[in-house]
């Protein structure tokens, strides 16, 4: 495992496109931590919903960090929503999120916003975290900086938004899509014909050792 210490919001903001692949826009990222530590364990994206929908949505968060069994978390809104009468965007949704999560005995480490390259807290009201934000570093602090690199010597790329990541696993289109379509029906009959007549054992040998080569 990657063991990378994070000393407060600049690295939190900093690490946690790397801890969920891809930039985030709109969005409410949950992290469950574990332990006397902190460690980090699952972590959760969200679009942020409607207003209809908030309450719900509250509730299905709260559920999933108990399921996880979770000691604390860090929540971290992105939006690119203005204040509401003098209060950061989506205070209602954090707040909401926050009280469920107190109520069943979860720590909150830190509830942030993060908005046009800048971070601001929910919940701070002391002088390292001013009502107008703190810029976001432009360069990484050292933690952050650190934990990039692991994700990447472990093959993992940090993908510039979500589209970009429901691309990088979209199926073929177009032309290409047609020709795979017409060599699985092709190989279907096959298959279907060998079973029909063959040997169902070695030809379930030779699946295997297909798989295992495609794994490889």
């Amino acid at each position: 495992p990657v063991v990378v210490r994070m000393g407060g919001p600049p690295d939190i903001v900093g690490a946690m496109p790397s801890f969920i692949g891809f930039h985030p826009s709109e969005s409410l990222v949950v992290m469950c931590l574990h332990g006397p530590r902190k460690r980090n364990g699952l972590t959760m994206r969200f679009d942020l919903p409607e207003p209809r929908h908030q309450r719900s949505m509250v509730s299905e968060v709260a559920a999933r960090v108990t399921r996880e069994r979770a000691g604390s978390v860090i929540v971290v809104c992105y939006t690119a929503e203005g204040d509401v009468d003098g209060n950061l965007p989506r205070k209602g949704l954090v707040e909401g999120v926050v009280r469920h999560l107190v109520a069943r005995d979860v720590g909150v480490v830190e509830a942030l916003l993060v908005r046009a390259g800048r971070w601001f807290s929910y919940t701070c009201t002391e002088p390292c975290c001013p009502s107008g934000g703190t810029p976001v570093p432009e360069s990484p602090t050292g933690a952050a900086a650190q934990f990039a690199s692991e994700v990447a010597l472990n093959g993992r790329a940090v993908l510039p938004d979500r589209d970009a990541l429901a691309a990088s696993v979209r199926g073929p289109v177009a032309l290409r899509r047609i020709a795979l379509t017409q060599v699985y029906d092709r190989v279907a009959d096959d298959v279907a014909a060998e079973l029909a007549n063959g040997d169902v054992v070695s030809f379930a040998d030779r699946t295997i050792v297909l798989a295992r080569t495609a794994l490889d």
